[in-house]
């Protein structure tokens, strides 16, 4: 989205689509947000350590990185057990929708582009 730089490592959105393949990209794109997001928020329903009204987690990346991964490990095991959520909290953390006025990389640009092309 339009929160986040354009980088080799983080494909974005295009912000104006001008062929069919780009309306395909970035359909795709949405999709696969629309994923991840709900992914957070099962995960953050499950381990309350995840979701804002615990608090951040106060650690370095690395060890945040660490508990997220367990947080995963732990619900799929809960998953194939059969293991149910004790309650569901709402999706309140709307998605960032700030603007930012980035200038992606021109290699970033060309791997978008070359993925857009191969791919879509």
């Amino acid at each position: 989205d339009s929160g986040y730089p354009l980088e080799t490592c983080l494909m974005t959105p295009l912000a104006e689509t001008r062929t069919a393949a780009e309306v395909r990209y970035n359909s795709s794109h949405a999709r696969t947000r629309a994923v991840i997001e709900q992914t957070f928020g099962v995960l953050k329903s499950r381990f309350r350590c995840l979701h804002k009204s615990g608090g951040a987690l106060q650690y370095t990346p690395e060890k945040c990185a660490k508990i997220v991964a367990c947080c995963m490990l732990l619900h799929n095991i809960c998953v194939k057990r059969g293991i149910p959520f004790q309650d569901i909290l709402e999706n309140d953390d709307p998605p960032e929708e700030a603007v930012m006025n980035f200038i992606p990389e021109r290699s970033a640009q060309q791997e978008r582009v070359a993925l857009i092309n191969g791919s879509f």
